[in-house]
């Protein structure tokens, strides 16, 4: 019913109207205010994992999970990482599970992976690193 009331007040809007309401926390704040204060601010190890990150293709922008970083990133004591392939998310899942890492979100893509051979030793991912794909001079994307 919120989910049809909120519709039909952007149609309103789209029409030229300007309407104005008080509102209530919806379920995302309620769940922002769960990471914040239930995982954050008390640095509890607990892991998040979201999945339909970044762009999602057939599902559309409504589900596109490129927002996430916007909420997640000023966040204290959240450490959020995405992995390069199946063997790097297996290895953050181990990472993330260790005892002292605080709250740790893995953001993961919609679908199946690629890889067939995803097993791997559980090493331990260094938090904080990265990896050059591809050399360049002009455009960097993180």
């Amino acid at each position: 019913m919120q989910a049809h009331r909120e519709i039909i007040k952007s149609d309103g809007l789209s029409m030229g109207e300007r309407i104005r309401q008080e509102k209530k926390k919806n379920k995302r704040e309620k769940e922002n205010d769960n990471i914040i204060h239930d995982m954050a601010l008390s640095n509890l190890d607990m892991v998040l994992c979201l999945d339909r990150a970044g762009l999602v293709g057939e599902d559309g922008p409504t589900h596109h999970g490129a927002f996430d970083l916007a909420y997640l990133r000023p966040i204290p004591n959240l450490t959020i990482c995405s992995p390069y392939d199946e063997k790097e998310l297996r290895r953050m899942m181990y990472t993330a599970q260790l005892p002292g890492m605080g709250p740790f979100v893995i953001r993961y893509p919609r679908g199946r992976g690629r890889l067939t051979e995803w097993h791997c030793p559980l090493e331990k991912v260094e938090v904080g690193t990265a990896r050059k794909l591809k050399p360049g001079k002009d455009l960097a994307v993180l």
